[in-house]
């Protein structure tokens, strides 16, 4: 987890790097900072994160897409404007993607 939040992107392709130098901005639990009985609490308060249930179905995102445009308050011309801008982010990156195929 650590990695993720601490380390840098724009390598391309999803890459993702740690200089020795970013290591120092990883936060840690020593005697310096933090006593035995504060540390013990704390690692006994670390649990992994529950399981995610994924938004699977066309009815569970419409449900999801109204409550968002609702929050917004967007009319229903925006939120066609929406939809489309998503469609043709898509077909963009579906484009570029297809060209850079085989340029590794």
């Amino acid at each position: 987890m650590f990695f993720e939040l601490y380390s840098r992107s724009g390598l391309g392709k999803g890459a993702r790097s740690m200089m020795v130098s970013d290591y120092a901005d990883v936060p840690t639990l020593t005697k310096a900072n933090i006593d035995e009985k504060t540390a013990e609490s704390l690692l006994k308060r670390i649990t992994p994160l529950p399981p995610r249930r994924t938004v699977k179905s066309e009815s569970e995102w419409s449900t999801l897409d109204a409550i968002i445009f609702d929050a917004l308050g967007l009319t229903q011309g925006e939120r066609d404007g929406v939809y489309e801008a998503v469609v043709n982010l898509v077909e963009a990156r579906l484009r570029k993607a297809r060209s850079l195929r085989g340029k590794s």
